[in-house]
C-alpha cells in the first residue's frame, strides 16, 4: 500500500475516514495510528504522528491528556521544521477531516498548543495561520443531531 500524495513533504497522507457508525470509528482510529507508526520519516515525527492520531480519535471526551503532553513537549522543540511538521498535521485534519467530533478534538488541541506550548510555536502558527481555518466556514457533519450542533459550533469558530 503507497500512501497518497501529501500537502507538504513532512506531513503524512490524510487519515483514513470512518463512515458509519459503531465500531467502525475505533476501527480506523487504531488503522491510523498504525499507519502513522510505519510511514513516520523519523523516530520523533513517529512519536507526533501517533500522538496526534490518539489526541484526535473518535473516542467522545477530551484528547486525553498524556497525549497532549507529548505534543506540547514537540511545541518546544527549537527547530522551524519540527513546529512546521506540527502545524501541518494540525492543518491537515482542518482540512481534510469529515468527523465534527475529531474536527472539534482538533480545534481544542490546537488552543492548548497554543496556549500551552513553546514561542516558537507560537510565532510560526501566527506566521502560517492566514489560511489555517478556511473550510471550518462550510463545514458541515449531519450524522447525528449532536454533530450538527458540533459542526454549527465549528463554522461560527
Amino acid at each position: 500500500v503507497t500512501p497518497s500524495p501529501s500537502p507538504s513533504p513532512c506531513v503524512p497522507s490524510s487519515r483514513a475516514r470512518a463512515g458509519g457508525d459503531g465500531g467502525m470509528p475505533k476501527i480506523v482510529d487504531r488503522l491510523n495510528a498504525g499507519m502513522a507508526r510505519v510511514w513516520a520519516k523519523s523516530p520523533g515525527h513517529r512519536e507526533v504522528d501517533v500522538a496526534f492520531v490518539k489526541a484526535t480519535n473518535h473516542d467522545d471526551g477530551p484528547p486525553k491528556e498524556k497525549h497532549v503532553r507529548t505534543l506540547l513537549s514537540a511545541t518546544e522543540m527549537k527547530s522551524f521544521a519540527a513546529q512546521d511538521y506540527l502545524l501541518g498535521l494540525v492543518g491537515e485534519s482542518l482540512q481534510t477531516e469529515s468527523s465534527a467530533l475529531v474536527m472539534t478534538k482538533t480545534v481544542v488541541l490546537l488552543h492548548r498548543l497554543i496556549r500551552e506550548g513553546g514561542d516558537m510555536f507560537r510565532q510560526r502558527f501566527h506566521d502560517n495561520s492566514s489560511r489555517l481555518f478556511d473550510s471550518l466556514g462550510n463545514f458541515k457533519d449531519d450524522s447525528s443531531n449532536f454533530t450538527v450542533q458540533l459542526s454549527r459550533f465549528l463554522r461560527s469558530y
